[in-house]
């Protein structure tokens, strides 16, 4: 058992990067359960072209059924105001809520939200992989399992 029963990492994954990926990966190691927030679910725009499904999919392509296994995907709207999205996500994380560990990276100013909760926050350093083009997620699935 991990010192951590419960993680979770919260991300757009528009475009899916390595940098997403090593976090995952990271998240997997540091808990039993890791849950991912996919952001941006109800958009569908320029910024954001996947679906949340799509991204579910190309992530859990990239996991071991050992890591599927242990990642949960939950949908996350973007909202009116960020105490109502902390409601959201502390809502969803349900028994979990005060235990659960947050993993992050506070890379820029997007990353304000890590100070937003009050759980125990894990920040991963900051990687520029660069994106793994949706062409050869497929590939890089298989590479991985």
């Amino acid at each position: 058992m991990k010192s951590n029963h419960v993680a979770f990492y919260i991300g757009r994954f528009q475009r899916l990067n390595k940098a997403h990926l090593s976090n995952i990966k990271s998240g997997l190691e540091l808990a039993d359960h890791l849950i991912l927030f996919l952001g941006s679910a109800n958009k569908i725009d320029h910024k954001n072209p996947y679906s949340v499904e799509e991204r579910e999919h190309m992530i859990r392509l990239c996991l071991t059924k050992e890591e599927n296994n242990r990642t949960s995907f939950i949908a996350l709207n973007d909202m009116s105001s960020d105490e109502e999205w902390v409601q959201y996500i502390q809502h969803s994380l349900g028994e979990h809520k005060e235990s659960a560990v947050l993993i992050g990276t506070d890379k820029d100013a997007s990353s304000y939200y890590l100070k937003l909760f009050p759980n125990k926050i894990i920040e991963l350093p900051v990687q520029n992989y660069g994106d793994i083009p949706v062409s050869s997620t497929l590939e890089i699935g298989r590479a991985h399992v």
